[in-house]
């Protein structure tokens, strides 16, 4: 399957990968191709706004952008809290009233992953959300925290089935079929070609062998391009051995570097993983580059 056949994209990385940007590519990929995109952020996160030069980003779906047209929401923990309440009182008022209780406030900040499990409650409903009978979001791309909070995160419906009964029970396996169902839903981690990313990954990897929710494909982030086409190779590697000290030389010998290093560590991560791994360029910055690593990106293939 393509990754934009997949109704709900789900995004994480060790901080700095570049993850955001793959994200915000991928919607306005996904739009120029005639889907209607939904890029989610969690709370804190508003990475959005600055790589697509938008407003801030709110707690309901809005188009932050029209040509091509992405929409993006914030997923603040309080409102989902209020929508989850009133998904089972039926009425606005009781639930407000409910959240702006200070003891049962005091309460859900005391009790564990409260905020994970409305955040995961609201992802599901944005994945139900429909409108004349089609979904109204697709895909929902998902713009996880890094990656230790993230595993958290992805293991929270696995977890809390064991605790809860009732609605909350009900809440949770639903979010959980979702989030297993691989012809749904797709989990895809980023990475740098580097030595130190590429440990954190294949980490990353053996971690999520005990989550109920495996990953679909890797995608390497700015990966350097050749310095010099191959029939040229052979005449650079002569050259270097009489170490010519001028400094368009060095500045050659030092891409000629990074590149063997990058390949050196994807060749490691192919080694190791049994996951497709997407190469994407290093861009251009502002949104004619993220729609060329968007376009990049939507070439990776979910198994």
């Amino acid at each position: 399957m393509s990754l934009l056949d997949r109704r709900l994209l789900l995004f994480t990385g060790k901080g700095g990968v570049g993850k955001s940007s793959v994200v915000a590519g991928l919607a306005l990929h996904a739009a120029a191709a005639g889907k209607r995109p939904l890029v989610v952020e969690l709370g804190h996160r508003a990475s959005l706004q600055g790589l697509l030069e938008v407003e801030a980003v709110g707690p309901r779906p809005t188009e932050v952008c029209s040509q091509p047209p992405v929409w993006a929401v914030n997923i603040d923990p309080q409102h989902a809290l209020e929508d989850m309440i009133y998904a089972q009182v039926k009425v606005r008022r009781i639930a407000r009233g409910i959240c702006k209780n200070r003891l049962l406030q005091r309460l859900f900040a005391a009790a564990p992953a409260v905020s994970e499990l409305v955040c995961v409650d609201t992802i599901a409903e944005l994945e139900r959300t429909s409108e004349n009978g089609e979904p109204k979001f697709s895909p929902i791309i998902v713009d996880l925290d890094a990656t230790g909070h993230a595993l958290m995160f992805l293991d929270l419906p696995r977890v809390m089935r064991q605790l809860l009964a009732g609605p909350l029970r009900k809440v949770v396996d639903d979010a959980a079929k979702l989030f297993v169902d691989r012809e749904r839903t797709a989990l895809c981690l980023v990475t740098l070609p580097g030595e130190v990313p590429v440990e954190e990954t294949l980490d990353l990897c053996r971690r999520l062998e005990q989550s109920e929710i495996r990953p679909s494909l890797i995608f390497a982030n700015r990966v350097p391009s050749p310095p010099l086409s191959p029939d040229l190779v052979p005449a650079y590697q002569q050259l270097q051995k009489l170490g010519l000290p001028h400094p368009a030389w060095s500045a050659l010998a030092h891409r000629m570097h990074m590149h063997q290093n990058a390949r050196t560590a994807l060749a490691r991560l192919a080694q190791q993983s049994p996951l497709p791994i997407v190469e994407l360029p290093e861009i251009a910055p502002g949104r004619c580059g993220l729609a060329q690593l968007g376009a990049a990106a939507a070439k990776g293939v979910c198994t």
